[in-house]
């Protein structure tokens, strides 16, 4: 059975908004890291090109996170929109 940890990368990494707001409501952090990278839900949702989870995990969490190789959600986007709306916290 899964965790809410896994429950809420799987959800980024799927696109699923409604996954990911399940989650966070039950509780899980949205900052800790699983995988052996230490990527976080928002960087999963940066790689995958998922904007709408991207623009609501960086309004509610620390995009400053970095997983174990020094990178932050923003040095995996995959497209010019969200780049651009992750570097506008900077």
């Amino acid at each position: 059975m899964k965790n809410n940890i896994d429950n809420l990368l799987e959800s980024a990494k799927n696109g699923d908004l409604t996954g990911v707001q399940r989650c966070i409501k039950n509780g899980t952090d949205i900052n800790l890291t699983k995988d052996s990278s230490g990527w976080t839900a928002l960087m999963y949702a940066s790689a995958c090109g998922h904007l709408e989870i991207v623009k609501y995990l960086a309004d509610n969490s620390n995009i400053n996170v970095r997983d174990y190789d020094g990178k932050k959600a923003i040095h995996y986007a995959q497209s010019k929109e969200i780049f651009k709306y992750l570097e506008s916290f900077q």
